[in-house]
């Protein structure tokens, strides 16, 4: 009853602030369940209590620092530092804390990692709580890592093969092409230039100096924060985090920690890259601009919250689009549109429309892709469209309102380390869901389609990723620029012809059976039943879920009952009939008619067996 008196105030209090004017002006409310601290020394922690899995912490140790902030003679040192951080503590000494860890139950690597990229390193440590010394040992080795590595000389002579090694895997077809693209799309920015992984020649040969300079350069408070998620009582860690963080010392002279951009430039840039052991041909066209919706710049308000949701479904109503564009005779076999912001740094992002072509048809399947879009910008989605993409939305986040208790430590704490690095607004999905029916029902599709991601000619970038074998077939570097240019002046384009669906799976039910045998096993509480038809049916209920039903059903068969010369038909005919379909509905019109529904099913032949699964919620079971 406490609860639901918690859920419920905070639905009225939004009620009553959405239905005044100013709120459009004002920040939205904070999630109460959620702390955020901030110490003497400038450290920021966040708390939350979640029970699943129970005995259980997800701890994110976040600095906002990476590649993009070596020297010259530090470049790749920003995530050499991340490997020595478990190398070697005050407190644990070379490899202990990796074996103590290890007892503990963590795997290096699938509980245990870290990432570093241009402008931050992040650290996860996720520990069970069953004994109560885990969780005193565990915020050693957060405060470890933020202010006491060793750095013996040793091991960093050692790490050095391993990074070099790391450095080897980068030399894939993907990395090998992207190190082609990078340097022409980020053009005038510091970002080609401070490449996370490094320069073999600076992760081989540098002093030993040079690597400590950067962590005590930027391991700083100032720069850190701590999430802490999971089964625990906020009071008591909010008084540990303050034990153990709280004396960390601020540099007396900090050095300015720069954020960098991508400049604005004029024209269309183009960037071509091949590889012999590329498996597909992608273009991709970045449309860059300013990000009016960047969460640094401002505070999050009703107003800017609802200008994020207009691009947001504008992003789901073109995809869909795109998708019905995915055909036999369509000259690429995927594409896709949206706004993204990654490597461009502050304030800026790009729309990215990117096209997998088909047999080397590049200039086709841009003309294809172009077109879809000069169709939306010059006549608009439709009505029907945009009441889909609204009940696709908020059918998605009605579902985390049922699942709000279910909600894995691991999942908010990403989101919280997000909203350290980014800003933004981390709400609670009570407090979020009459936010969005608020927002949803003022969005008109006028603002929508008043939406021109590509109308400018300047601050463009055409990137190809191309297999070797077809680099020939790839148009001059004008054609590219002339097709993005010239679809305004495109008389074939026409409005765009939204097709009838039917309104339901079947036309009519089959005829019922009938179970003829039904036992439950007091044990285990699995129901099992014998149908009319000879079919076994097992139902277990768990609670695992608040709103989730999942299905397997399998009959004993499979691919190797036919002959070899059949072995890739067999093989490929779940993936097969997955695209087709069914009854009525073609694939595309099926995924329509399933929007707001929570239902999937498909279909495999394996080795020995014929299988089909799928899952539900409680209302779309049948």
């Amino acid at each position: 009853m406490k609860q639901l008196h918690y859920y419920f105030k905070w639905i009225l209090v939004a009620l009553w602030l959405l239905s005044t004017p100013l709120f459009a002006f004002q920040e939205l409310p904070a999630n109460p369940s959620v702390h955020i601290g901030k110490l003497d020394n400038g450290f920021t922690y966040y708390l939350k209590e979640n029970a699943t899995p129970e005995n259980h912490i997800e701890f994110r140790l976040v600095v906002k620092a990476g590649s993009i902030l070596e020297d010259d003679d530090q470049q790749g040192l920003a995530h050499f530092t991340e490997h020595m951080l478990f190398n070697g503590t005050k407190n644990f000494e070379k490899n202990e804390l990796v074996d103590f860890l290890q007892k503990m139950g963590l795997k290096v690597g699938a509980d245990l990692n870290a990432y570093t990229s241009f402008d931050e390193t992040v650290y996860n440590l996720p520990i069970p709580t069953d004994k109560s010394e885990n969780l005193d040992k565990a915020l050693t080795v957060l405060s470890d890592w933020a202010h006491q590595a060793t750095f013996a000389h040793e091991e960093i002579d050692k790490e050095r093969g391993v990074i070099m090694e790391e450095w080897r895997t980068t030399l894939g077809a993907d990395n090998r092409m992207l190190k082609q693209i990078l340097p022409v799309t980020l053009a005038g920015s510091r970002y080609p230039k401070r490449l996370p992984i490094g320069k073999p020649e600076v992760i081989q040969n540098f002093e030993y100096e040079v690597l400590k300079r950067f962590y005590r350069d930027w391991y700083r408070p100032d720069l850190m924060g701590l999430i802490a998620v999971g089964d625990f009582n906020t009071t008591d860690m909010n008084q540990r985090i303050k034990e153990s963080f709280g004396k960390i010392k601020p540099p007396e002279n900090p050095r300015e920690r720069v954020y960098y951009s991508i400049p604005d430039f004029k024209g269309t840039k183009v960037a071509i890259a091949s590889d012999k052991e590329a498996t597909d041909n992608l273009i991709s066209v970045l449309f860059i601009m300013a990000d009016t919706l960047s969460p640094a710049s401002k505070k999050i308000t009703f107003k800017n919250f609802k200008e994020y949701l207009i691009h947001e479904l504008h992003t789901i109503m073109m995809q869909q689009r795109l998708d019905e564009l995915t055909g036999t005779d369509a000259p690429f076999r995927y594409s896709s549109g949206g706004r993204e912001q990654t490597y461009l740094g502050i304030n800026k992002y790009f729309y990215n429309l990117s096209v997998v072509v088909k047999d080397g048809q590049f200039e086709q399947g841009l003309k294809a892709a172009m077109a879809a879009c000069e169709q939306v910008r010059r006549f608009g989605f439709t009505p029907g469209e945009l009441a889909q993409a609204m009940t696709y939305y908020r059918h998605a986040h009605e579902s985390d309102l049922k699942e709000r208790n279910k909600i894995e430590s691991g999942v908010i704490a990403d989101k919280c380390a997000n909203h350290f690095l980014n800003g933004g607004w981390i709400p609670d999905p009570s407090q979020l869901l009459p936010l969005l029916d608020q927002a949803l029902s003022s969005i008109k599709l006028d603002e929508i389609n008043a939406l021109d991601y590509w109308g400018s000619s300047d601050n463009r970038v055409i990137e190809v990723n191309a297999r070797t074998a077809d680099v020939a077939k790839i148009p001059a570097r004008q054609v590219l620029i002339d097709i993005l240019d010239n679809i305004r002046n495109d008389e074939s384009i026409k409005p765009y012809e939204e097709v009838e669906i039917a309104d339901s799976l079947m036309s009519s039910m089959p005829k019922p059976g009938s179970i003829i045998e039904e036992f439950t096993d007091e044990k285990t509480g699995i129901v099992s039943m014998t149908l009319s038809n000879g079919a076994k049916v097992y139902l277990k209920p768990t609670d695992f879920k608040n709103d989730e039903l999942i299905m397997k059903a399998f009959s004993f068969g499979g691919t190797s009952l036919y002959n070899p010369d059949e072995e890739m038909t067999t093989r490929y005919t779940g993936q097969i009939i997955n695209h087709m379909g069914t009854g009525p509905f073609s694939e595309i019109e099926l995924e329509k008619f399933m929007i707001g529904k929570t239902a999937y099913v498909e279909a495999e032949i394996s080795l020995y067996q014929e299988n089909m699964s799928g899952f539900s919620n409680v209302k779309d079971l049948e």
